[in-house]
């Protein structure tokens, strides 16, 4: 309940959020469980370029602005980016 706790602490919603997005597990596959689950190699370094890249975002974000930041950092990764 990640955004509800930041929510209370803030004492309002009405916060500017940066989303990594992690794609989305196999069919059947428990989606709580995969979201926890330990990734592998190859989705570590997918995380880390996606973590690079939301630092970039805040770092925009805080010079130029929200509204002119979003389209530039927006963009979809390719199916099989992180995870």
């Amino acid at each position: 309940r990640g955004l509800i706790s930041i929510g209370d602490c803030l004492g309002s919603l009405d916060f500017t959020r940066v989303r990594i997005g992690i794609g989305r597990p196999s069919r059947g596959c428990d989606v709580v469980e995969w979201v926890l689950s330990v990734p592998g190699e190859d989705e570590l370094l997918a995380l880390e370029a996606a973590c690079s890249r939301a630092a970039d975002a805040v770092e925009q974000i805080a010079s130029r602005g929200i509204a002119s930041v979003m389209s530039e950092f927006n963009a979809r990764s390719a199916p099989g980016g992180p995870r």
